[in-house]
């Protein structure tokens, strides 16, 4: 199990979790096709993630947090960890369920989306674009996702609380 480092204050390390994402994207998405081990890697940082925000708001009786820097560098591996699980998820999917929680991962990754507007946000979304265009078979549901693609771009509030319910309604034992 991968383990994300915590700061001194408790807080989860974004930097290290943006540079795990990023080395099993380049492993195993970019250089190699290796999706399994690619979905495997995610989807334990992934629950790892949803465990330490929904203990975060457990500690703080409920409440969700203040935006800042820190969260909105939160939402936005948040995000990046939905879109590359949904893409991992839809090429090894065995069976119709595995569809049905790759669609989840591509609309947390798309409510998640942060609200920058720099290049390589413009990038993602391109690129998100094009794979859930080809890889949503569901034709309603994928004209559903890339339209929200060209309109959801919430703050780190509204992505907080996305991702508080959906961890609600998926909670992960440890």
């Amino acid at each position: 199990m991968m383990a994300i480092k915590t700061t001194k204050g408790d807080l989860l390390d974004v930097m290290s979790l943006q540079e795990q994402i990023d080395h099993i994207v380049f492993d195993y998405m970019d250089t190699s096709v290796r999706h399994e081990i690619a979905h495997e890697q995610l989807n334990e940082l992934f629950t790892e993630v949803q465990q330490y925000f929904a203990s975060y708001i457990m500690k703080n009786n409920g409440v969700l947090p203040d935006a800042s820097t820190y969260w909105l560098m939160f939402v936005s591996c948040v995000s990046q960890l939905s879109y590359f699980l949904s893409i991992t998820t839809f090429t090894t999917a065995q069976q119709s369920a595995d569809k049905t929680q790759a669609v989840q991962y591509a609309e947390l990754a798309v409510a998640t989306l942060p609200q920058m507007k720099n290049e390589d946000d413009e990038l993602l979304v391109d690129e998100m674009n094009e794979k859930y265009t080809a890889l949503i078979e569901d034709e309603t549901k994928m004209r559903e996702v890339v339209a929200s693609l060209a309109t959801a771009r919430n703050d780190v509030a509204t992505s907080l609380r996305l991702f508080a319910h959906y961890v609600t309604q998926h909670t992960v034992t440890s």
